[in-house]
């Protein structure tokens, strides 16, 4: 082979080569990215956590008292290839934080490197600790007000595939003393993502859009064909508000045109069933994802009163 065919070969070749170094980043695919088989079994400690999960931050006052929660989003994705955690907080009040979160096989320890918006610092305070009976503990040591020696402590618990609780705490170094000071309780947000695209009813010329505005905010409509034209029958939204997932809809000749409002039920797990007991009708729609890539919609009323039918993605 000549030295310019091999040149030429390696220069075609050259973005898959880079592409595979970097597979288990996040992508469109894995938007949070995806543990790298090579890196510690612990870096998989957080995958419950891995996601977008609407919480609740309660923080405790000097004189003892604790505020009122206030919402925040806190989310965890795999970094540097899929070696590493990264999560981030998004608080209602501005204070946004987060974390890089590091496995170490030599000290068979997480490390943890904190860094927040309020406090920007020249070197970042680190915690480490590790996971263990389901509870991922981490320590740093720290003096109490008055002067004590002691840690603070953070533990994740209570963690599933549905959510997981924080707290933070002082704690001396005996452990007899612990004051809680900090306490977030997660949701893990449901993924809506699915939805996006372009829609066919089976068997019919009619169709459903969705587009993805934010994170917390997707967009559609449906619509037919007639004669070759396409004419909107319902304008749709799905927003996310303090942790809150509700359905708008809009249909023109249907309820004076009002926008009628569903709220997604989080004990139905199996579907998005957006609820309103008190429409007439529909009082329950849901959208259930499956095997094939299609989707089911179910809409109800009451005893039995309903359709159903099937949306085939064809962009």
């Amino acid at each position: 082979m000549h030295l310019k065919q091999a040149f030429f070969i390696l220069l075609a070749l050259l973005p898959q080569l880079l592409f595979a170094q970097y597979t288990y980043e996040p992508s469109r695919e894995y938007p949070y990215g995806r543990p790298h088989p090579d890196a510690p079994e612990q870096v998989k400690d957080f995958a419950p956590l891995v996601g977008l999960c609407d919480c609740r931050s309660t923080t405790r006052n000097p004189d003892g008292s604790w505020n009122e929660p206030i919402p925040m989003q806190w989310s965890f994705k795999y970094i540097m290839n899929g070696t590493a955690v990264q999560d981030e907080t998004l608080k209602s009040d501005g204070a946004h934080s987060g974390s890089i979160r590091q496995y170490n096989r030599d000290s068979s320890r997480w490390y943890v490197h904190y860094y927040s918006n309020s406090r920007p610092q020249v070197s970042l305070p680190a915690w480490q600790g590790n996971r263990k009976d389901g509870i991922i503990i981490l320590y740093r040591e720290q003096k109490a007000p008055n002067g004590m020696e002691g840690f603070y402590r953070l533990t994740f618990s209570d963690i599933s595939e549905s959510g997981y609780k924080w707290i933070g705490e002082w704690i001396d170094t005996s452990g007899q003393i612990v004051y809680p000071t900090w306490k977030i309780n997660c949701t893990k947000r449901r993924d809506l993502d699915f939805l996006v695209g372009t829609w066919k009813i089976r068997d019919k010329d009619a169709y459903e859009v969705w587009e993805k505005r934010s994170a917390d905010e997707y967009a559609g409509y449906a619509y037919r064909i007639k004669d070759d034209q396409q004419q909107i029958t319902e304008t749709l939204t799905i927003k996310v508000v303090n942790g809150m997932v509700s359905y708008y809809a809009t249909v023109p000749d249907q309820n004076q045109g009002r926008t009628i409002a569903f709220t997604l039920n989080p004990n139905i797990s199996n579907a998005l069933s957006f609820e309103n007991p008190e429409h007439d009708f529909p009082k329950q729609i849901q959208y259930r994802k499956l095997e094939d890539g299609s989707i089911s919609v179910q809409v109800s009323g009451e005893a039995g009163q309903g359709f159903a039918y099937d949306l085939i993605k064809i962009r």
